[in-house]
Formats: C-alpha cells, structure tokens, sequence
C-alpha cells in the first residue's frame, strides 16, 4: 500500500540523518577527548576539535548545494554528457570540500595536526 511505502521512505530519511548527526557529535567528542589536559593551550585545542568536524560538515553540506548549481546540460543532451555534467559537479565540490578540510584544520589545530585532514580527505 502506498501509505506503507511513504511511510518506509521517510522513515530511511529519518535513520541516514540520524546517522549523519551522529558521525559528526561522534567525532566532536572523539576530538575533545584527543586533546584533555590542564592547560590553556588544551583547552583551545579542545575547543578547536569540538569545531572542526561541525565546520567541515557545514561546508560540506554548503558544497553539495554548489556542486547542484555546477550540472548543466543542453536540452537535447546525450547519455554521456549527462554523466560527464553530474561528474562535473561531483568532482568540483569533492575537490572544493579537500581544500576547505585543510584549510579549516590549519586555520583551527596547526600545520602540527594536519593529519586530521587527510584522515577526512581519505574517509
């Protein structure tokens, strides 16, 4: 029945933005505790690694809208060149969420933990 089926949908909805939240709150916590200590210094820290991933999330999301804007096709386009417009669009926003995922850990945590980044470019 299709109230059944709406219902499913919306439900899957639910559960991807649950599991969304929950990546992000996860490694927020992870970040804070990767940093515990006394003094001032970890306490930025501490505060940088709450930001960071939350940050990341939202240019990501940002990213995602833009990259939409980047598909364009004819009207009377072909199989390929419809591929190759959401590959367009998909390859410009992943590559724009690389260069902001640096950015962000350098501007927050330093040149001395910018692993972090390559442990979200490779995720």
């Amino acid at each position: 029945n299709v109230g059944d089926n709406v219902g499913d949908v919306a439900g899957m909805g639910a559960d991807l933005y649950e599991s969304y939240c929950g990546s992000i709150l996860a490694t927020a916590a992870l970040g804070v505790a990767a940093f515990s200590g006394v003094s001032d210094k970890d306490y930025f820290m501490q505060l940088s690694a709450l930001f960071l991933p939350i940050l990341i999330a939202a240019a990501g999301i940002g990213l995602s809208v833009w990259g939409i804007w980047q598909v364009r096709t004819q009207e009377d386009a072909s199989q390929r060149s419809l591929l190759a417009a959401l590959a367009r669009g998909i390859n410009l926003s992943t590559l724009a969420i690389v260069g902001v995922a640096v950015v962000l850990t350098f501007l927050l945590l330093g040149w001395s933990h910018i692993g972090v980044s390559v442990s979200v470019i490779v995720g």
